[in-house]
């Protein structure tokens, strides 16, 4: 098998088993390397893990247990699958392993191994076992064995002590009475058909019965034996049995608490729930704000602003956008907690990423003074397989902090191609303040921030560099991060993809610098809409109607509004019977009385034609997904991007009038 191929394969079993595997360097005992059930296990972060001796996570029942594992590693190489260890936990008690320990003889210095499986379960299994034979074993003892016989006609003939200690029915009171009078009224019908076939001469197998207690209640006994004998002349049936009682007691313990067990994972399903909660009231705050950063927008273009207003109204666009993106990483978070972060798989050029990205952040860079230096310091492959929105997120993230944090000197992209992984390598480089080995060690958690003061005075979430290192791992690369307090800070990007040789074609040679470009913005729309074009607008926030409403007037466009779906439908209608239909609908999803999706797939069984655009505060491809399932011809999320928006409208208005020969394409093109 390709070396590379086994290289791989020994990764993703490391990465993948169910066993806590630690690495540790032989020289000095330190760990050098955890997998994710380590991680689970031990309850320790990553970073403090990789500060310990791997004996200090171990324990023994046996005294110097863990010196003679460690003196046999030393010895041999080698110390498999032995009981009796415990793995030490950062805030619970010990666990009981299994523990293998072996030399893996890499390049250029060996690593130690060592494989500790949780038999937690098994443990308590044997303990709960042992428990309940002894419970059992006492129970026996201490009730002793019902020793009776029955005449032929089913009366007791013969009892012994113990039947009076177990029933409370004294011997007296017994003898000459039916059997099955004493039995449970429910088990009664059974006992006599039992006893019809032992008289029969059938040798019963173990079965059990309720007897009535003196005392009102009821007791369970279990038939061991039941046979007919002839003595004498007369035929009996003789029985012993043993009281279950509390054998049966005990089952119902057991399953209560199997109950508990249920009720824990119901706990833990309602805690996921809660986590989706939060996702919800996420997209939620994303309506507001799409009234906040509309308005705004409008009083910026105002002419006759004072500056200090304009400054102020500013602040208020950057903090809203802020919420927005904070909004947006409490998402991808939320998501990476439930284990619903998706990642896709396709051809994309890693060099046409790059110059989007760097577009996209050039003028941030050059407002801010910074010289901004992306070079290509190797070939690297034309196209990758790998997820182009998640990079780009990523590369976004890393390229903008770097230009956050870095109030002098410049910031470098260097972009790579490793033959020996094979991995496509990014390197972003600031000449910002750097990272204390504390902070870089704790970096990539949710919400830290480091002592960095962001140049530019914006504020920061914290939440960037955690799911970027989510979404890494979710790519299956690696995160990294070099730097050293005044010397700025580096953070590697590390993709792993096929061999160089293995790729079609190569591009961007060696020293060859990113493409630059810039897309001219201006504060009104640019996109035109066709003459005459008639927009209904269904969305139910007020703020949102008026904002949006005069962004699409400001276009010469006709817009009728309504707040809700019922309202929606019934103009849409309208206007088509009277000869005057809508171009385009605007449809919010969510809205009261009529919602958006039921209102889109009223008007698509009303034969309504036209485009339909949602418009919604869900931004995942579930929620596109859903939206096209229900009718809609487009997904748009909010906070509204103008331009995309009248981009999308003036597509889906061309293309359905190109279908029906509609005159306004010919006055859009003489326009």
């Amino acid at each position: 098998m390709d070396p590379d191929r086994n290289a791989e394969i020994a990764r993703c079993l490391f990465r993948e088993s169910n066993d806590a595997l630690l690495l540790f360097d032989p020289r000095d005992h330190r760990v050098v390397g955890v997998n994710t059930t380590a991680l689970r296990l031990t309850g320790f972060e990553r970073p403090r893990l990789l500060k310990l001796r791997v004996w200090d996570l171990f324990s023994s029942i046996e005294p110097n247990g863990v010196e003679r594992l460690s003196q046999a590693y030393l010895q041999t190489g080698m110390f498999h699958s032995r009981e009796g260890y415990y793995l030490c936990r950062d805030a619970d008690a010990p666990i009981p392993v299994n523990i293998s320990v072996s030399r893996i003889h890499t390049q250029p210095d060996p690593l130690g191994l060592v494989v500790a499986r949780d038999i937690s379960e098994r443990v308590q299994a044997g303990e709960a076992l042992r428990e309940s034979e002894e419970r059992y074993r006492t129970l026996v003892e201490s009730a002793g064995v019902l020793i009776w016989s029955l005449s032929s006609d089913g009366m007791i003939a013969t009892l012994n002590p113990a039947f009076e200690s177990i029933t409370g029915w004294s011997r007296d009171e017994l003898l000459g009475r039916s059997f099955v009078g004493l039995v449970h009224p429910d088990d009664a019908t059974r006992a006599e058909e039992l006893f019809d076939r032992a008289l029969g001469g059938e040798a019963l197998p173990t079965f059990e019965l309720r007897l009535r207690a003196r005392d009102g209640g009821e007791r369970n006994v279990e038939l061991i034996s039941t046979r007919r004998v002839v003595a004498r002349g007369r035929m009996e049936v003789v029985g012993i049995a043993r009281d279950v009682t509390e054998v049966r007691r005990a089952e119902e313990a057991i399953r209560l608490s199997e109950s508990l067990r249920l009720a824990k994972e119901t706990a833990e399903v309602a805690n996921h729930t809660k986590s989706q909660f939060l996702a919800n009231v996420s997209h939620e705050i994303r309506t507001p704000m799409t009234a906040i950063l509309g308005l705004t927008d409008l009083l910026l273009e105002a002419e006759a602003e004072p500056d200090q207003q304009r400054r102020h109204l500013l602040a208020i666009k950057q903090n809203g956008r802020f919420l927005v993106d904070l909004l947006s990483d409490l998402l991808n978070l939320t998501k990476a907690e439930i284990g619903t972060l998706s990642v896709e798989s396709a051809a994309c050029a890693p060099d046409r990423i790059v110059d989007e990205v760097v577009a996209a952040l050039w003028p941030r860079g050059e407002a801010r003074g910074l010289a901004l230096d992306v070079r290509y310091t190797t070939p690297i492959p034309a196209e990758v397989p790998t997820d182009p929105i998640r990079l780009r997120q990523i590369l976004m993230n890393l390229f903008s902090n770097a230009i956050k944090y870095t109030e002098r000197g410049e910031v470098r992209l260097r972009v790579s191609f490793d033959e020996d992984e094979p991995a496509l390598r990014f390197d972003v480089s600031d000449t910002g303040v750097g990272l204390t080995a504390d902070e870089q060690a704790r970096i990539f958690e949710p919400f830290y921030q480091a002592r960095l003061h962001a140049a530019d005075g914006l504020p920061g979430s914290g939440l960037g560099l955690a799911i970027s290192k989510r979404l890494v791992e979710a790519l299956g690369g690696r995160l990294e991060v070099r730097s050293e307090p005044g010397q700025g800070s580096t953070f590697s990007l590390i993709l792993p993809t096929v061999p160089l040789p293995d790729v079609p074609r190569r591009t961007r040679e060696t020293g060859e610098t990113a493409t630059i470009t810039q897309k001219p913005r201006t504060g009104r729309p640019s996109a035109v809409l066709p003459p005459g074009t008639q927009i209904l607008l269904a969305e139910d926030n007020d703020a949102n109607r008026e904002v949006i409403s005069l962004m699409l007037r400001r276009t010469d466009a006709k817009v009728v509004v309504s707040s809700n779906g019922r309202e929606a439908i019934d103009r849409a209608v309208a206007a088509r019977d009277a000869g005057r239909p809508f171009d385009v609908i605007l449809m919010d999803m969510q809205m009261p009385i009529l919602d958006g999706y039921a209102a889109t797939r009223e008007l698509r069984d009303l034969g309504f034609q036209q485009p339909i655009l949602a418009l919604t505060a869900y931004a995942d491809d579930e929620s596109r997904e859903e939206c096209l399932r229900f009718g809609c011809d487009a997904h748009l999320s909010k906070p509204i991007e103008w331009e995309k928006l009248l981009e999308t409208i003036r597509g889906h208005i061309t293309r359905h009038a190109g279908a029906s020969d509609d005159p306004r394409l010919d006055a859009m093109a003489s326009g």
